[in-house]
């Protein structure tokens, strides 16, 4: 049996026991490694800053307040430049906006309902 042994001995690598503490102290340098850095730390830049804007030294008297117009009515805002392709396009795209054409969808059957509430 010991020759059994020693053969199987002979066969296994001999390095077997030493992968792990290879394992290891490579790890441990890679880690050491890559937490080196060779950057400086960020420093804000200087800049100057002004005291106050330009814009705000006497001239506040010319500004003016924002007065938003958000939900007023555009109409057909396209006319203004009397251009009659532009006016072709804008009907092009009226035509196909699909928003449009469901929302006039949804108007007709309102109204086809209405009428056959009326009707019963």
């Amino acid at each position: 049996m010991n020759q059994e042994m020693k053969q199987k001995m002979k066969q296994q690598p001999a390095t077997r026991g030493v992968r792990l503490p290879r394992l290891t102290a490579g790890a441990a340098m890679l880690a050491l490694l890559a937490a080196c850095s060779v950057e400086q730390p960020w420093q804000r830049p200087d800049a100057p800053l002004p005291a106050s804007f330009k814009e705000a030294s006497g001239e506040a008297g010319n500004w003016k307040p924002a007065q938003p117009a958000d939900d007023a009515q555009r109409g057909q805002w396209w006319r203004v430049f009397a251009d009659p392709v532009l006016d072709g396009l804008e009907h092009q795209a009226l035509g196909a906006n699909q928003d449009l054409q469901a929302a006039a969808a949804r108007l007709r059957q309102a109204r086809a309902l209405a009428q056959a509430a009326e009707a019963a």
